[in-house]
C-alpha cells in the first residue's frame, strides 16, 4: 500500500554534523572531510540502490563527484553554526519498480531542486525488516541471511541539497549581504554594500557608535564632532539582508510546494503504472478521518526498541495504534447504520448522530490524554526534586574525595618526614591513611551509584518530557479532530434548514440508544478504566440542533390571535 512521508532536516555543525559524513553515509561511500580531516567510511553499508547527482545551471564539472562537491560546500560556511546542507527524505511506492521509483525521484528532484538552483545528492535504500535484535527477517518473522527470503517494506529516499546557490561564474552566493544603514537630515535609510559609494556622493552619511554619558548612540561623523564625542570603534551600523533565493529556499512555502509536487507526481506514476492507489500530503484531520497520527521515536528511544526494550514512546504508540483501530471500528458500524437507511431526511440524522458519537469518542480520548498530562506534570516535579537532592548529594561525596585525598596526601608528606626510629608514631600514620583510604574508596563507591542513579534519572526526565511533547500532540490533533467533526455537522444542519424540526424530533428518538451504543463502545474498549464522569462532560459539550426559537413576527401573530 503506498503511504505518503516526506520530512524535511537541516544538517547543522552546531549539532557537532558534518554533511560530508552525511553524503558518505547516504551513498554508501567513503570520504574525507577537509574541514576536520576525518574519513568516514560507510563502504560496509548496505542496502543502497541507487545514487546520483543533479547539478544546476553554472555548477562547476568537478561537484559530479561527490567528495569534491560536499567539501566545497563544509569548507565555504566558516561559523561554528552553520547550516550545511538540507535533506529531503521520502517514502517510495512498494508497488512500483526500481527503475519507475528511480525515474520519480529524479523528476522529482530536477523539478522541485536542480531547476530553482540547489546541487542534490540522491541516495535511494531499500533496508529489510528486522527483528527486535536488529536481524533481517523473513515473511515468516524468523531471521533470515540470504536477501532472497529477506522482507522489504521501506524503500525511500534521501535527498541532501545545498542551502546557497551558485552565481554565474559557478561560486557560492553570499547568504547575507551587508547594509549600511545611513543618515541624511534627520532621515535614516538603508544602502546595500554596492550602493553605498553612490549614496554617499548624494549625501547620505554612515553612523558609528559614540560614547555619550553612560551610554553610546549612533551619529554620523558630522554630528559627533559637533559634540566633540569619541568613537567606540571603527565598526559602521549596519543590518543584514537574507539572499532572496535563500530565503525563499526557507519558506514554509516552498515545504508545502514540495509536498504537494511529490503527492502530485507520485500519483501520476502509480497511475500511469496501472496501480489503483493514491496519496495524499494533507493530515488525517483535514481529509476527515478519525486517526490521530503515530509517535515520532528520537535515536534513543529508536535504538532501545531496536534491542527489544518498550519504551514510554513505544508504549504509547501501541496506545495510539489501538485508538486508532478503535476508532476505525466504530466509524465502519456507524457508516453500516448510515447506509441501512433510504430515506433522505432520515439519512441526514443518522450522519449527524455518527458526527456526534465521533465527537463524543475524540473528545474523551482528549480529555483522559489531558488527564494524563496533568498527573505527568507533578510526576516530573517529583524528578526535579529527586534529581537536584541527587546533584547536592554528589556535591557532598565530591567534596568529601577531595577532602579526603587532601589528607593522605598530607599524612603520606608526614610520614616521609618521620624518622625511622619512631616506629609508634609511623605506625599510627599508617593505619590513618589506611582508613583514609578506605573511607575514600566507600566514598567512589556511592559517587558511582550516585552518578548511575543521575545518568537515570536524566533519561527518564528526556523520556518523560518526550512523552509529554508526544501527549500534547495528541491532544492538539484530537481537538483539530473535533472542529472537523462540528463543522461537518453544523454544515449538514444548514442544508436542513427548512425541516429542522422534524430532524431534531428524529434525532431526539433515538437519542438514549445512541448514547447507549457510545458508552457501551467506549467501556468495552477501556474496561476498568473507563471514566463516566469524563462521557458525562463531553456530552454537555457535543454538537446538536439547536431548539428553533419563534421569531418577532411569530410573537405579533400570537399576540394578534
Amino acid at each position: 500500500m503506498a503511504i505518503y512521508h516526506l520530512s524535511v532536516q537541516i544538517i547543522k555543525r552546531s549539532e557537532g554534523r558534518s554533511v560530508v559524513a552525511a553524503a558518505a553515509y547516504r551513498s554508501g561511500t567513503s570520504l574525507t572531510s577537509e574541514w576536520d580531516g576525518i574519513t568516514y567510511d560507510y563502504t560496509r553499508k548496505g542496502w543502497v540502490e541507487h545514487t546520483e547527482i543533479l547539478l544546476p545551471e553554472y555548477a562547476p564539472e568537478s561537484f559530479k563527484k561527490r567528495q569534491h562537491l560536499w567539501n566545497q560546500v563544509e569548507m565555504a560556511e566558516k561559523s561554528a553554526n552553520a547550516q550545511l546542507a538540507r535533506e529531503i527524505e521520502i517514502a517510495l511506492p512498494l508497488e512500483l519498480s526500481r527503475e519507475a521509483q528511480i525515474a520519480l525521484v529524479r523528476e522529482f528532484v530536477q523539478e522541485n531542486c536542480v531547476e530553482k538552483g540547489m546541487c542534490a545528492d540522491l541516495a535511494i535504500h531499500n533496508p529489510p525488516v528486522r527483528n527486535g535484535y536488529g536481524q533481517p527477517i523473513d515473511r515468516n518473522g524468523k531471521p533470515a541471511n540470504d536477501p532472497e527470503q529477506m522482507t522489504f517494506r521501506n524503500p525511500h529516499a534521501h535527498i541532501l541539497v545545498t542551502m546557497r546557490p551558485l552565481n554565474e561564474r559557478g561560486r557560492w552566493e553570499a547568504k547575507y549581504e551587508k547594509s549600511y544603514l545611513c543618515r541624511k537630515d534627520n532621515r535614516e535609510y538603508s544602502f546595500r554594500a554596492s550602493r553605498i559609494k553612490e549614496a554617499e556622493k548624494n549625501g547620505w552619511r554612515k553612523q558609528y557608535r559614540y560614547y555619550f554619558g553612560n551610554r553610546t548612540i549612533w551619529l554620523t561623523a558630522e554630528a559627533a564632532e559637533k559634540k566633540n564625542l569619541r568613537r567606540v570603534d571603527k565598526q559602521p551600523r549596519i543590518k543584514n539582508i537574507p539572499n532572496r533565493t535563500i530565503a525563499k529556499w526557507n519558506s514554509t512555502e516552498t515545504l508545502e510546494s514540495w509536498r504537494e509536487s511529490w503527492e502530485e507526481l507520485c500519483n501520476r506514476y502509480l497511475k500511469e503504472n496501472g496501480v489503483d492507489a493514491q496519496i495524499d500530503h494533507r493530515s488525517y484531520a483535514d481529509q476527515g478521518i478519525d486517526r490521530v497520527p503515530g509517535v515520532h521515536f528520537g535515536p534513543s528511544a529508536y535504538n532501545m526498541e531496536k534491542k527489544g526494550r518498550q519504551t514510554e514512546l513505544g508504549k504509547l504508540n501501541e496506545e495510539i495504534m489501538d485508538n486508532n483501530r478503535f476508532l476505525e471500528e466504530t466509524q465502519k458500524v456507524l457508516d453500516q447504520m448510515v447506509a441501512k437507511e433510504k430515506e433522505q431526511l432520515k439519512k441526514t440524522a443518522l450522519q449527524l448522530e455518527s458526527l456526534r458519537d465521533r465527537y463524543i469518542i475524540s473528545a474523551y480520548q482528549e480529555a483522559l490524554y489531558s488527564a494524563s498530562l496533568a498527573a505527568e506534570g507533578s510526576s516530573i516535579q517529583e524528578q526535579i526534586a529527586s534529581a537536584n537532592a541527587n546533584a547536592k548529594a554528589i556535591e557532598q561525596a565530591m567534596k568529601a574525595i577531595t577532602n579526603l585525598m587532601d589528607t593522605i596526601g598530607l599524612k603520606n608528606k608526614e610520614l616521609s618526614t618521620c624518622s625511622l626510629f619512631m616506629k609508634k608514631k609511623r605506625e599510627s600514620i599508617k593505619q590513618e591513611i589506611i582508613q583514609a583510604e578506605k573511607e575514600l574508596s566507600e566514598v567512589k563507591k556511592s559517587l558511582a551509584d550516585l552518578e548511575e542513579k543521575k545518568t537515570a534519572l536524566q533519561e527518564k526526565k528526556s523520556m518523560d518530557q518526550e512523552v509529554m511533547k508526544e501527549k500534547r500532540k495528541r491532544v492538539q490533533y484530537l481537538k483539530k479532530m473535533q472542529t472537523q467533526q462540528y463543522k461537518e455537522f453544523y454544515r449538514l444542519v444548514g442544508e436542513c434548514r427548512e425541516q429542522k424540526g422534524k430532524l431534531r424530533e428524529i434525532l431526539w428518538t433515538g437519542r438514549a440508544d445512541r448514547d447507549q451504543f457510545v458508552e457501551k463502545r467506549l467501556r468495552d474498549y477501556y474496561k476498568e478504566d473507563f471514566r463516566n464522569e469524563i462521557l458525562e462532560e463531553v456530552r454537555k459539550n457535543a454538537p446538536d440542533v439547536p431548539k428553533e426559537t419563534p421569531t418577532s413576527m411569530d410573537r405579533i401573530r400570537t399576540r394578534k390571535r
